[in-house]
């Protein structure tokens, strides 16, 4: 008899009567849509992870001048030209721009900041090793201030996220060239720069210095960055920081109010205390990155360019607050592609990390370490190549990779599009259907797979719950339910359909409430009779079968006779 139901189910007046949207019938409004929804994820799949772009920054540069440096953040861009010039301005808008000209002709620019919402910047000039602030708008430029208690470069900054605004950098740290933490505060609120050299002044202090054993090679701190412990009732921070061959952690507690705010997390980092990781390298310069940043934002992965490759993990947060104690977990190293080519720069993304070479640029996903994306950079001058640099915007994961005469961006394009299918590969099924929200075709292949795992290790209730959100025909998942000895499994996937189908689905319900009678039937002759009696009871009580029952009344008791089923007929 069941074998009879499932010939005379139609399948197209199914499919017909059930186009409302239900999940697990016909997802589909009209063919029109089941036709176009492919093609569009197809043309999505086929477009680069990261798209090459012109910026367009000459709307905003002549580029008969030598570009020197250039530096991108929160969309506001600020390159610096030969001559000591700044040209600063949006970069969805380039003609809206401003000039600023430090009148350092004598000099040349070493290093150039900005914060990442691009308030503040900070210039370390080369000879003098004087450092110039420049605020929101030119006239916040000071062009001659001395510093004269830096005793080298700025080689990297750690902005204040939490405690800025246009008028005030908050405490920030300087990392220098001699192997020096610095703290300092920047705050123009009354027209005045807190850097020393001026009349009213903020402070400058030396921290901390990651070079103070006199045997050892003095190093850059090539990377830095501060952030809070995440939802912390204390003043409680973290900092990080590298040279070319270390990266370093502090945990601690900082100081509110009174100036320099770092001293004391730092004070229980002796020599013997500090807390490292040591790659060796012939290189002399290392990058940093941290993802995602921004005010709101609370950082859970990093990234360190080194010599050997990208050394990457993630941030955890416990109880950490002391010297020993560690954020760092999932850590690996990425060698690069090939050996006689390394990196020199690095952008960290949600999913991957994107490293620019001398002539080219490559994308590696951050979930299995494959390369997903390359572009070849093929520049003609060998004083090009020589100086091919790349800035990153951490907010908006833009990639800027210029030379002296050219600039051209990387965006991510729906970089997350294919990690559906790494956790797939994994067997992770439940993230591998997070990925999935937005394209059908890929959330059909999830569920089939899991339900096919699901089947294989006779799970076979949750293979027909997951068979029933699928795709998969009717009549190919109830042909293999009709091949185990139970009907459990069956039972499961015609119940979830039956409660699909709407009232005007008057012959459809008929049929699968027939069906099911007669599978709860054929179940009462197994060893779990009472239980099956009962699941039968509840199943004649479910109150949406009302109709079909008092319509079906005589043929409901003919069989639940021709199975002996007498006292169940009352």
């Amino acid at each position: 008899k069941m074998a009879d139901l499932l010939q005379d189910f139609d399948k197209d007046d199914y499919v017909k009567s059930s186009r409302s949207g239900q999940a697990g019938l016909n997802p589909f409004d009209d063919d029109e849509e089941r036709i176009e929804a492919p093609r569009i994820q197809r043309a999505i799949q086929d477009y680069p992870i990261f798209r090459r772009e012109d910026p367009n920054f000459s709307a905003a540069l002549s580029y008969t001048a030598e570009i020197t440096h250039i530096t991108v953040t929160n969309g506001v861009a600020t390159v610096a030209i030969a001559g000591n010039i700044l040209i600063r301005f949006p970069t969805l808008n380039p003609r809206n721009s401003e000039t600023i000209d430090l009148m350092k002709n004598e000099d040349k620019i070493h290093s150039m900041f900005q914060d990442p919402m691009a308030h503040h910047i900070l210039i370390s000039m080369e000879k003098s090793s004087e450092c110039i602030y420049v605020g929101r708008g030119p006239k916040r430029c000071v062009p001659r201030v001395h510093t004269t208690r830096l005793k080298g470069h700025i080689e990297s900054v750690a902005w204040n996220l939490h405690d800025q605004s246009e008028q005030t950098t908050g405490a920030i740290l300087l990392g220098l060239s001699n192997g020096t933490i610095v703290e300092t505060e920047v705050d123009t609120q009354e027209g005045m720069v807190g850097i020393p050299g001026l009349v009213k002044k903020k402070y400058l202090t030396e921290v901390h210095s990651l070079s103070k054993d006199p045997l050892e090679q003095v190093e850059p701190v090539t990377g830095i960055y501060f952030h809070p412990f995440p939802e912390s009732t204390e003043y409680k921070y973290y900092v990080v920081a590298t040279t070319p061959k270390r990266i370093y952690q502090f945990l601690g507690v900082v100081t509110k109010g009174k100036p320099p705010v770092f001293q004391d997390l730092f004070v229980f980092y002796e020599p013997d205390k500090v807390q490292f990781m040591e790659i060796p390298s012939d290189r002399n310069s290392s990058q940093l990155q941290l993802w995602p940043q921004g005010p709101k934002a609370t950082p859970g992965a990093f990234a360190w360019l080194t010599g050997p490759g990208v050394y990457h993990g993630t941030l955890e947060f416990r109880s950490q607050c002391k010297p020993g104690d560690t954020l760092f977990k999932s850590k690996g190293l990425l060698p690069y592609s090939s050996k006689d080519s390394l990196a020199t720069g690095v952008l960290l993304t949600e999913y991957h990390y994107f490293l620019l070479f001398p002539d080219r640029v490559e994308a590696i996903c951050v979930m299995n370490d494959e390369k997903v994306f390359e572009d070849k950079i093929n520049l003609k001058s060998p004083r090009d190549r020589a100086f091919l640099q790349m800035c990153t915007d951490p907010v908006y994961g833009v990639a800027y990779v210029y030379t002296k005469f050219m600039v051209f961006a990387y965006t991510p394009y729906k970089e997350g599009r294919n990690i559906w299918k790494i956790y797939l590969d994994l067997g992770k099924y439940e993230q591998a259907l997070s990925y999935t929200q937005d394209n059908q075709e890929n959330r059909n292949a999830v569920l089939l797979r899991q339900a096919e795992h699901y089947f294989n290790e006779k799970r076979y209730k949750d293979a027909a719950l997951t068979y029933y959100q699928s795709q998969l025909s009717f009549e190919e998942v109830v042909l293999k339910f009709l091949q185990l000895e139970g009907n459990d499994a069956l039972i499961t996937f015609l119940n979830k359909k039956l409660k699909d189908l709407s009232t005007k689905d008057s012959a459809q319900q008929t049929m699968l409430l027939l069906w099911l009678i007669e599978l709860h039937l054929n179940d009462m002759k197994s060893e779990v009779k009472e239980t099956s009696r009962r699941e039968l009871h509840q199943f004649l009580t479910l109150p949406f079968l009302k109709d079909r029952l008092e319509e079906n009344q005589k043929t409901i008791y003919d069989l639940l006779s021709s199975h002996g089923a007498v006292e169940d007929v009352v």
